[in-house]
Formats: structure tokens, C-alpha cells, sequence
């Protein structure tokens, strides 16, 4: 039907400002959902990134939090080591897995990160001249997807507004995981905090 998480206020203000550059990056949190929506939906662990000074590529060098939806075990995310650079057949339309070089890391294919995955993002926003406010990226580890991705600035939790993000159809997905196809994130006044909600749950297509 629905899932998600709560994100206080108070950790977006008191956010450091300024954290040591470490390779691969450290989880802030690495949270198992309940039992509950990983039966029903496949959808296993969340983790929580916080990027003080952004990251590469270009449009995305700026302060924003990284909440990443996981299809799969925190075992199988922790044993991810990019050495895999197997690209998805299909990914989403309109998005791409670029190839990215980082001065001192060489070049991430497809954008991966270890313990993360691949990173599929909309390649209108990619090739943009501005920076991004928020997005929904798709990741990908040996060639199938295993995360969804809001990837939300800073600036923009601040503001203490509601929002939604579309989520793209994620072709070849196995047929028992159901992904949301709407993402929400409600703003509570009285309780300081962001509801985020990931609904409209459907079934991959049969091949």
C-alpha cells in the first residue's frame, strides 16, 4: 500500500557542516525495514548519507542527504565493490549511467560506489547548468536494480514544505518486487518532522 520513513527536522539543521572526505563513503544510518514491507514489497533496508559539500557530478555540488531504498540485504549492499561494471540493458527513459572521473579515485563506471551501487539519474538534470534541488535516482549493481534514491538538498528540507517526485518505470525487475511509482514527502509542523511516502505500488511487468 504504502512505506517509508520519518526524518526529524532537527537532523537536517544540526547536519555538520563540514565532514572528512572518506572513500567509500560512511553510512550515517543503516536502517532494516520491517518485516512487514520487505515481504510485501521486496524493499529491504534503508540507508542515510549526508553530503556536506555535495559530490560529482556537477550538478549535484551541493550540501543534500542521500536516503537510498534497498532491494536487497544489508549483506549483499555491504559486499558491493563496483568490481562488477555490468550497466543495465534498459534503464529508466530519459536517464543515464555516466561515467564519472574523480580526481584521485579515477573513473566510476555507471557512477558507481562501493557499498552503494550505480547510479542511474535523468539525463536532462545530468547535463544541466544549474544545480539540483531534488531527484529520484534508480541504482543498479551487477546489471539489476536495487535501490530507489530520493537525493534531497539541504536547502530544500529548510523550507519546511511538502513536495512529491514522479518515479520512472524500472524496466527488468523481478516480478516479485513491487515498486512505488509516486514518492511524497510530507511536512508535519506539529511534530517537526518529514513523512516520507512511497505509494502506488505495482508489480514489474511479465517479460
Amino acid at each position: 500500500m504504502a512505506f517509508g520513513a520519518t526524518v526529524p527536522i532537527g537532523s537536517v539543521q544540526n547536519a555538520p557542516a563540514d565532514a572528512p572526505m572518506v572513500w567509500p563513503p560512511v553510512a550515517a544510518a543503516v536502517i532494516p525495514l520491517p518485516e512487514a514491507v520487505s515481504s510485501a514489497t521486496g524493499f529491504k533496508v534503508m540507508t542515510l548519507y549526508w553530503e556536506p559539500h555535495g559530490h560529482p557530478p556537477d550538478p549535484y555540488f551541493v550540501p543534500n542527504f542521500d536516503f537510498h531504498f534497498y532491494t536487497i540485504s544489508a549483506d549483499e549492499l555491504s559486499a558491493i565493490d563496483c568490481a562488477d561494471s555490468t550497466k543495465p540493458v534498459r534503464p529508466p527513459v530519459a536517464y543515464e549511467l555516466p561515467d564519472v572521473s574523480v580526481p584521485q579515485l579515477g573513473t566510476l563506471l555507471g557512477l558507481c560506489v562501493p557499498k552503494m551501487g550505480m547510479h542511474a539519474v535523468r539525463g536532462a538534470e545530468l547535463h544541466a547548468a544549474t544545480t539540483f534541488q531534488k531527484t529520484m535516482i534508480v541504482g543498479y549493481y551487477r546489471g539489476r536494480p536495487i535501490f530507489l534514491e530520493p537525493m534531497i538538498t539541504r536547502a530544500t528540507l529548510l523550507e519546511r514544505r511538502g513536495f512529491s517526485m514522479d518515479i520512472p518505470e524500472v524496466p527488468d525487475r523481478p516480478t516479485s518486487e513491487r515498486y512505488p511509482t509516486t514518492f511524497r514527502a510530507d511536512y508535519d509542523s506539529t511534530a517537526q518532522m518529514y513523512k516520507f511516502v512511497f505509494s502506488g505500488l505495482t508489480a514489474a511487468r511479465a517479460p
